[in-house]
């Protein structure tokens, strides 16, 4: 009861200053992992939010929501991450309350067209590189078609930013979840902004999707690399052992107090 009813007054707060003028924003978070009331559920409860489609929030994935809400015009939002096919079925004879049916629509619609994960990683493991690539690209323009809710007849320019198309930060979340759950791959938050239109994001999903054609991928990687120093000593870091990178480390700051001394 006191724990509802301190939600309650926050979300009337935030309405309140924003009828104001002023800035609010309310956000009902879902349950978050590694810590909170979720965390401290039993197993058995634990085991059925899971089973209803409903996953914790990792800090990480709290922070980037957190960064995109602040800079919308939202004063009460929901976050939490839900399969929402999964979470519809536990409603019998399809009687899905109403304030869901739109969302219902959505899943509706995105099962019927989406492709499944297995046919389109088989698709691009039966053909060679260029056709690959070409078939993520159709992917990709119809993933970001979905995202910013465009028609079939305004599909997005392969070349143009995504961010200049008018996709923002809470977009790109959606974004890169919905490429993570299709492809089978894992992408850092800043995915989006390192390969920023459908083109170059193409490019890079066939480096990093696994399939059999691994020696065509690693040529390409080489010749990329060529022209990309700044991947070339990141991965120069990488190969280093722990020890030898302290060493380096320890290098770099002796030379940099004898530096300091001498110009002191």
């Amino acid at each position: 009861g006191n724990y509802a009813a301190a939600n309650g007054f926050m979300d009337a707060l935030a309405h309140h200053r924003r009828a104001k003028g002023l800035a609010g924003l309310s956000i009902n978070w879902g349950p978050w992992a590694e810590a909170g009331m979720a965390e401290r559920l039993e197993a058995q409860n634990q085991t059925r939010m899971t089973a209803q489609g409903i996953s914790a929030i990792t800090p990480d994935l709290g922070l980037q929501v957190l960064e995109g809400l602040l800079t919308q015009p939202a004063t009460q939002v929901s976050v939490f991450p839900v399969n929402w096919f999964q979470f519809l079925q536990q409603f019998p004879g399809n009687k899905i309350p109403t304030f869901l049916s739109e969302i219902a629509i959505q899943v509706e619609l995105s099962e019927k067209i989406a492709p499944k994960q297995s046919e389109l990683l088989d698709k691009l493991k039966k053909v060679n590189q260029q056709e690959r690539i070409n078939l993520l690209i159709d992917y990709l323009t119809n993933v970001v078609a979905k995202v910013l809710h465009l028609n079939n007849n305004n599909l997005p320019d392969i070349n143009q930013g995504f961010f200049d198309m008018g996709m923002d930060s809470l977009m790109a979340v959606e974004f890169g979840n919905r490429l993570q759950s299709d492809l089978g791959v894992f992408l850092s938050s800043t995915t989006v902004f390192e390969y920023s239109n459908i083109k170059e994001l193409a490019v890079y999903l066939d480096e990093v999707i696994p399939g059999d054609l691994e020696e065509e991928k690693s040529d390409y990687r080489s010749t990329k690399q060529e022209n990309n120093p700044e991947k070339i000593a990141l991965e120069q870091v990488i190969q280093l052992s722990a020890n030898e990178l302290t060493t380096s480390i320890e290098e770099q700051l002796a030379l940099l107090e004898t530096s300091l001394k001498e110009n002191w």
